[in-house]
Formats: structure tokens, C-alpha cells, sequence
């Protein structure tokens, strides 16, 4: 029972510590997107804006914001689990991944609901101060849902990274005081 209490609080306190960012990365999405403008026409209705590249930037923003993110979820999730594996003497990957990608997971969506639920207001704000012929902030909008995907994404390929190297190095947390020391150099049978 011990073990699966382990793998249950490393993959918990991992999910959770990865989604409590998605919150602060969605209030810095919302802070740093270029806003594209309107005009308010008769009536108060929106005019369809200006086809521009502005459009765009919402997802590139979250996108940019997501990978990074992710990557240093990845690096940060590889790297507890692998101390917590080396200090219990039991692997722990697979609760670490399986924490890192449900938390990121769950980090994205709240990135993007925190992000416009704070710029809903602020269009609000404007509108109701806004006139016919004034220009008011476009709404931010998350078009391509794939950008949701992407900080989960890249936090699991970056800790499959770390893995592998620490496979390959067979340097895992949970066998680093039982394995054999690493020689250097061919050994010969008559050793």
C-alpha cells in the first residue's frame, strides 16, 4: 500500500502544482496580446474588423505561451519525480507523467478561461463607454483549440526527453544505489 500512496501523492502534488499556473499564464496571455480595434456602428453593433494578422496573435500568443510552459513543467516534474524515486527506492515515472500531463492538461483550459473571462470585461467596459464611430478592442478569442494541446504536449515530450537520457545513462532515480558502478573501457573475460 506504501507504493501506490507514493504514486499517488507524486502524481497528485504534481497535476496540482502544474495547475496552478494556468491561471497566472492566463492572466499574462490576457496582459500581453495585442488587442486588434473596431468601430462601434449604429446602433451600437460592432463593425466586422479589418482582416489583419492581429487576428491571429491570440493563438500565437497562447500557443508561445503554452510551449514554454510546458517545457518547464516537463523539467520540473521529471526532476521531483526522480528525486522522490531516488529517495523511496521505488519508480515513480509513471505517476510523475501521468501527473504532469493531467495537470498541464488542466492548466491549459484554465489558462484560456482566465484569460477571457478578464478580457470580457475589459470589451465590456469599453463598449459601455464607447459611442457610435468609436473604436473599441476586438474580443480575444481561441479559435484553433489545438493550442490547448500544445502545453500538455510539450511538458510530456520533454520529460519522455529526460527519461530517455537517464535510461540511457542508467542512471534512474529508484536504481542509483543498487547498480553496478560504471567502467570505463572494454572488460575482458579473464576479470
Amino acid at each position: 500500500m506504501g507504493g501506490l500512496r507514493r504514486h499517488l501523492v507524486l502524481g497528485g502534488a504534481t497535476a496540482v502544482a502544474a495547475a496552478v499556473l494556468g491561471p497566472l499564464v492566463g492572466i499574462l496571455w490576457w496582459w500581453i496580446v495585442p488587442r486588434d480595434e473596431t468601430t462601434v456602428g449604429p446602433g451600437g453593433e460592432l463593425q466586422p474588423p479589418e482582416p489583419t494578422t492581429l487576428l491571429f496573435l491570440d493563438e500565437a500568443y497562447f500557443s508561445v505561451l503554452g510551449a514554454v510552459v510546458g517545457l518547464v513543467c516537463g523539467i520540473l516534474a521529471y526532476l521531483a519525480q526522480y528525486r522522490a524515486s531516488a529517495a523511496s527506492g521505488t519508480d515513480l515515472r509513471l505517476a510523475g507523467l501521468v501527473g504532469v500531463t493531467l495537470g498541464t492538461g488542466l492548466a491549459a483550459v484554465l489558462a484560456w478561461r482566465t484569460g477571457l473571462a478578464l478580457d470580457a470585461g475589459t470589451v465590456a467596459r469599453a463598449m459601455a463607454d464607447a459611442g457610435e464611430g468609436d473604436t473599441v478592442p476586438v474580443a480575444m478569442e481561441l479559435r484553433a483549440y489545438g493550442a490547448l494541446l500544445l502545453w500538455p504536449f510539450t511538458a510530456v515530450l520533454q520529460y519522455g526527453v529526460f527519461d530517455a537520457v537517464s535510461i540511457i545513462r542508467r542512471d534512474l532515480g529508484h536504481h542509483r544505489g543498487s547498480r553496478p558502478p560504471v567502467t570505463s573501457g572494454p572488460r575482458s573475460d579473464t576479470e
